[in-house]
């Protein structure tokens, strides 16, 4: 309906209190493993030591048989550095300056920064899947590095997976149509005693085929269930408290994430992970990802830390215009990769 222009003229605008996010997409791997994160990096690197062999020494014996007591060297040190991100936020100084009027809605300054900071949190996402060799291996490790069998990533932590078998983790590149059995197959090879996968990451499109697996009596849709280690609290608030739907198959939640990569399943233990940061960034400010003023994927959970820092805002030398960047400075470390796995070829 077209309304005369004298009204139109002598009335305001009515414009929504919040932004409304149409692009951002659901990120469940961030939200999981940078809320969680469990340690810092406190040097310029982070070791991990393994156990890759067994000493082999012991054995029976009768009488004054003598003992073998050969030394035997059992570790090894997976080794990580951290790594880097940037968001910037840039303000022209003109609009900055009109948005601190009065009668300005809302606040440009707090808007873009969040603006920022839900980007970069989406962005790193995407990183977390992939195997850390993007931008010239600056990326963070991501799940494909840690759980990889040697087919794409020969090398982590430093060691050699074709020396260390035991830092492998298993990948399937032959399955293409999901079922059960390539699931428990998944299964018996990744957990061991009460080493087990406690959450399943995958895309919309092989979750309905997962979905679909699943009788009317046995599809399990509450998030509710305890599945062990950290997601056993993590999963309440993204199933419930966010909306996200989980399937169940032997008390693992199936979550599907929109920022995971095509034909990939991953089956973590997520005990065995954790983001590492660098805290207390010279010249920053811790920040937390908030929606104050955004409506869309982070409107709920919000006022979260992910490690992120912001620096001071600094004006232009040659322009009337304001910049700070968002930092994120740490690493995707899996202890045991054997623990883990993931499928890369399912289409149906």
């Amino acid at each position: 309906m077209t309304f005369w222009a004298d009204l139109q003229n002598n009335t305001t605008d009515q414009i929504a209190p919040k932004v409304v996010d149409t692009v951002l997409k659901a990120n469940i791997v961030t939200q999981i493993l940078l809320w969680t994160r469990k340690t810092r990096f406190t040097s310029d690197v982070k070791r991990i030591v393994v156990k890759t062999d067994k000493a082999n020494n012991g054995g029976s014996f009768a009488g004054l048989d003598r003992f073998n007591t050969n030394q035997v060297n059992t570790t090894q040190k997976m080794v990580f550095s951290p790594r880097s991100y940037y968001q910037p936020i840039v303000l022209p100084g003109d609009e900055l300056s009109l948005s601190k009027t009065k009668d300005s809605v809302r606040d440009l300054q707090k808007q873009k920064g969040e603006e920022a900071a839900q980007e970069m949190a989406e962005d790193i996402g995407t990183i977390l899947y992939a195997d850390g060799t993007g931008n010239g291996n600056k990326d963070f490790l991501g799940l494909i590095a840690g759980a990889d069998d040697g087919t794409n990533v020969a090398t982590y932590g430093g060691l050699s997976r074709a020396t260390y078998t035991t830092i492998k983790g298993t990948v399937d590149t032959t399955t293409t149509t999901i079922t059960f059995t390539a699931l428990d197959a998944m299964l018996r090879a990744t957990n061991s005693g009460n080493q087990k996968v406690d959450l399943i990451l995958t895309t919309e499109a092989i979750w309905d085929f997962i979905a679909a697996l699943f009788t009317a009596t046995n599809n399990q849709t509450n998030a509710g269930r305890d599945s062990g280690s950290l997601i056993k609290t993590a999963i309440s608030g993204l199933a419930g408290e966010a909306g996200f739907t989980s399937l169940f198959y032997k008390w693992v939640p199936i979550i599907a994430d929109e920022v995971c990569p095509d034909d990939h399943i991953f089956c973590l233990n997520t005990s065995t992970w954790e983001f590492a940061t660098v805290d207390g960034l010279v010249d920053t400010t811790p920040i937390t990802i908030a929606s104050a003023e955004i409506e869309g994927q982070y409107d709920v959970n919000t006022e979260k830390s992910y490690g992120f820092h912001l620096t001071p805002m600094q004006k232009s030398i040659d322009q009337y215009g304001f910049m700070s960047q968002i930092l994120l400075m740490g690493n995707l470390i899996c202890k045991n990769p054997r623990r883990n796995g993931y499928f890369d070829s399912i289409t149906a």
